[in-house]
């Protein structure tokens, strides 16, 4: 039953909102990835409602966060695919029973953060959502506003999976501890893995490393590390029982969810997302 993935089995209420199973709009898929949605602080999105959603179930949602150069629809639709599944975060939604929010368009910025917000208030109004579990993922710039959620929208969201991007944001105050998966290529030469200055700009990243050990500062981790995942290292002695993990794949570069490693990031992701609804 979608709602129940990682947790007990749900508990069936009033059905909330008027959408059903399916993608709104409903050609995004199938129609090469136009939204006719109505644009919210001018940015364009879509939504797909996984293939067992209940009405009477509150149920889980993540937001697809796009790189540079792509879209919500290239994303989600495609550009998670891998050599064990295609259709992307779509499928795995369907998979797991979670919502799927694919907007197009947003950075890194406090502006689109909003962006953020004013989407998922609008998504209450149409979907039975599991409040304690609203999570993230995104790539690159779609990463680094993942960050930039966990930072500044914890009363919102309770975990995020960044890939290919470090945390940037300064200063970084959740308002509570939450859970953060850093993905990093080791061989990633335009984020460079060791940090410094990047981009055309010359920000500083921390590095992944760096993210690291500011994750685990921000959720006051104390405990060891566990390796419980090949290339990864976990913090689990952190505030309020979240976790924080760095995943280093080896001569992987910039673009992740496809690599040679096969290492699956949709999966990885979803495996902690479900381990980790808000405290």
């Amino acid at each position: 039953m979608a709602g129940a993935s990682g947790g007990a089995p749900a508990v069936r209420g009033e059905c909330v909102g008027d959408w059903k199973a399916g993608t709104y709009p409903a050609d995004f898929i199938t129609g090469g990835g136009t939204s006719t949605l109505p644009a919210i602080g001018g940015r364009n999105y879509a939504v797909h409602v996984p293939k067992d959603y209940d009405c009477q179930v509150p149920t889980p949602l993540l937001y697809g966060l796009h790189g540079l150069g792509m879209s919500g629809y290239s994303f989600n639709v495609g550009g998670t695919s891998t050599p064990k599944r295609s259709g992307g975060l779509v499928a795995k939604a369907d998979e797991e029973g979670f919502i799927l929010v694919m907007p197009t368009g947003l950075g890194p910025s406090a502006a689109d953060v909003q962006v953020i917000k004013d989407i998922f208030k609008n998504l209450e109004t149409h979907l039975n959502i599991d409040h304690k579990r609203v999570y993230a993922t995104g790539i690159s710039n779609g990463a680094g506003l993942a960050h930039r959620l966990a930072c500044e929208a914890a009363d919102v969201f309770a975990a995020i999976a960044a890939a290919s991007a470090d945390l940037v944001t300064d200063p970084c105050t959740p308002a509570r501890p939450i859970s953060e998966l850093s993905v990093r290529g080791e061989s990633d030469t335009l984020v460079a893995y060791a940090g410094g200055n990047t981009g055309s700009t010359g920000w500083y990243s921390p590095g992944a490393k760096g993210t690291l050990e500011l994750w685990k500062k921000i959720d006051g981790c104390t405990g060891p590390v566990q390796k419980s995942l090949q290339y990864c290292e976990t913090y689990t002695g952190c505030m309020a029982g979240v976790e924080v993990t760095l995943c280093s794949l080896p001569g992987v570069g910039h673009i992740l969810y496809d690599n040679p490693l096969d290492f699956d990031v949709p999966n990885i992701a979803w495996e902690m997302f479900k381990r980790q609804p808000m405290p």
